[in-house]
């Protein structure tokens, strides 16, 4: 299998991608893109996955009219909160990464009480 790893603002300017089709774009940290720096990545493909986390931090946007425009919600957002899509999106509750005690504030803040911590 051909496997092609640039980031998601490179991936539609490369000349030397343009024109290249893939099957799969696989886009890390997808919670932290604009929906408009997505784009280009996830349309050189037949389907896309998203990976990250979009309760965590969204897409840095430093103008105030781009941020009404809707610059700073992430496509990974946009699907998760779509009501249209349930299957869209898919729910990792076990944690690795935090500590014991970041994770049960992070659960009560963001997560609901749904976040797992794998060291309990």
């Amino acid at each position: 299998a051909r496997v092609v790893g640039v980031s998601a603002l490179t991936a539609p300017r490369s000349p030397l991608l343009a024109g290249q089709k893939f099957d799969v774009v696989i886009v890390d940290e997808a919670g932290q893109i604009s929906q408009p720096a997505i784009l280009g990545a996830i349309m050189a493909a037949d389907s896309f996955v998203l990976v990250g986390d979009h309760m965590q931090l969204p897409p840095l946007v430093v103008s105030e009219v781009a941020d009404q425009a809707g610059y700073g919600i992430s496509m990974l957002m946009h699907l998760a909160e779509a009501r249209g899509f349930p299957d869209a999106v898919a729910k990792l509750t076990m944690q690795y990464r935090m500590n014991e005690d970041i994770c049960h504030f992070s659960n009560i803040v963001a997560y609901k009480g749904l976040l797992k911590c794998a060291n309990d």
